[in-house]
């Protein structure tokens, strides 16, 4: 099954606050974002994905582009118990996208 986001219940928040015990540092002209917690937990593996395609698909016609979060949806139901199995097995999750719009998540433009 499929999870698609609902006004009741979105796969991200309207509005979602940086916790105190984190950072972000844009690198590389706001071409890579890096969230970076202030307790560094440094781990020997990696887990990397594209994030379009691989954990999530679009819902949109055919020839377009999304264009809110209510467009995306998980690839399927398992994908948010198995990024935090692999972060709870000690993985450093890496997820990239090459969608312009993520580096404006930084300044929120």
């Amino acid at each position: 099954a499929v999870v698609t986001p609902t006004e009741t219940s979105p796969i991200v928040a309207k509005e979602v606050k940086t916790p105190k015990s984190v950072s972000w540092t844009s690198l590389h002209s706001q071409h890579l974002l890096v969230r970076s917690p202030i307790v560094f937990n440094p781990r020997d593996k990696v887990a990397a994905f594209d994030l379009d395609q691989t954990l999530a698909n679009w819902n949109v016609p055919p020839g377009s582009w999304p264009s809110s979060i209510q467009q995306y949806e998980l690839w399927n139901s398992n994908v948010i118990e198995k990024l935090r199995k692999l972060d709870k097995d000690g993985y450093k999750l890496v997820i990239f996208s090459n969608q312009g719009g993520v580096k404006g998540a930084l300044h929120g433009k």
